[in-house]
């Protein structure tokens, strides 16, 4: 996944949960995903789990760590 696109996924991250909360699971990053066909959605949750981040909440607040913006 580009950095462009994490950097998509950061700001529908951050609207979700500010609506929906979290629940513990990447059930919006699997929104995401899905929503636009990303061919390497298990690559994304391995990246994201190998990382630390085993749900929604910890993929924004941490995930975005990885990158310098």
């Amino acid at each position: 996944m580009s950095r462009a696109e994490f950097e998509r996924l950061f700001e529908f991250l951050g609207e979700g949960l500010a609506h929906r909360g979290c629940d513990g699971t990447h059930r919006l990053t699997l929104e995401f995903l899905r929503a636009r066909r990303m061919p390497n959605e298990t690559a994304v949750l391995d990246f994201c789990e190998q990382n630390g981040r085993y749900c929604d909440c910890e993929v924004l607040s941490n995930v975005q760590n990885c990158f310098e913006f």
